[in-house]
């Protein structure tokens, strides 16, 4: 059960970091791609993206954790 506990852990924290690592590249790349600092509908939509893929992979992660802790009861 830790095992399956220190998975579910990586798992989030992997979705997290890729969150953070998309959210940064976009900051790092904002000059190049804007003429002045406002955020645009594609800026709003992309960061949209980024918050969904981050939440269904923490969600898919939870989900497994719960199914493999329902079979071994």
């Amino acid at each position: 059960m830790i095992g399956e506990y220190k998975k579910l852990d990586r798992r989030l924290n992997d979705a997290l970091e890729n969150f953070r690592l998309e959210v940064q590249f976009d900051v790092e790349t904002f000059e190049q791609t804007h003429k002045d600092e406002y955020l645009t509908k594609n800026d709003l939509e992309e960061l949209g993206r980024q918050v969904y893929y981050c939440l269904s992979d923490m969600r898919n992660a939870l989900l497994d954790y719960l199914k493999t802790d329902l079979r071994q009861r």
